[in-house]
């Protein structure tokens, strides 16, 4: 079965006022392996980078003796992200079922009061989270994943007595082609989102937002 796998604390020399966080699931397209990542958003504003992926048994296949090597699944994955390196954090934990969603929901503090909305007794892992299967997209597990790679900063800022003060969220997959633009120019009171989504929300493709703003 595979478990959760991370990587050891990191150096606490850094004093980098930026954090990135990335999260997703590992095995999607990657351009240049996160290396454009790191050229033009993670070099330019000299920040610290944070990865929490999620992963199936079989996107690295068996081991050559078949057994099941947490360790060995770890490695393979973190290879795809050769170009992003050095990060300051990552981890890797297994993608959790729709059963293991549902389960996960229906425990969740404001369940009932959210369930009292509607007819929701089917709890769908796809976006919206409550909406239709059409969309096939696993909200849910985005949603955990962004709260992991939350958990990796703050577990980083506890151990090295020190706190960010802009927070970045960019996808893995996302294609940076020209260098992030100065903070310096970018209003820290106001949340910075990518426009163009053409649909109703906000784009998740990418967020700037103060460090005080991260928490909420």
């Amino acid at each position: 079965q595979l478990r959760p796998v991370s990587s050891k604390p990191s150096s606490c020399k850094s004093r980098s006022t930026v954090a990135v966080l990335f999260s997703g699931y590992l095995n999607v397209s990657i351009p240049d392996a996160g290396a454009t990542s790191r050229h033009f958003l993670v070099e330019p504003l000299q920040a610290d980078s944070f990865v929490a992926g999620t992963a199936k048994w079989e996107d690295c296949g068996r081991l050559q003796d078949g057994t099941n090597s947490t360790q060995a699944l770890g490695e393979c994955l973190i290879e795809r992200l050769q170009g992003l390196q050095p990060l300051t954090a990552w981890s890797i934990s297994p993608m959790l079922s729709i059963d293991e969603l549902r389960e996960r929901v229906s425990r969740a503090a404001l369940w009932k009061r959210i369930s009292t909305f509607g007819n929701y007794s089917v709890i769908n892992p796809f976006s919206p989270v409550l909406g239709s299967d059409l969309f096939q997209v696993h909200c849910l597990n985005e949603a955990i994943d962004y709260d992991r790679v939350f958990q990796l900063m703050l577990d980083h800022e506890r151990r090295c007595r020190h706190s960010y003060d802009r927070v970045i969220f960019s996808r893995l997959e996302a294609a940076w082609v020209l260098p992030h633009p100065p903070l310096s120019i970018l209003d820290q009171n106001v949340m910075w989102v990518q426009a163009g989504q053409s649909r109703v929300g906000v784009n998740d493709r990418y967020a700037l937002m103060s460090r005080q703003h991260a928490d909420i």
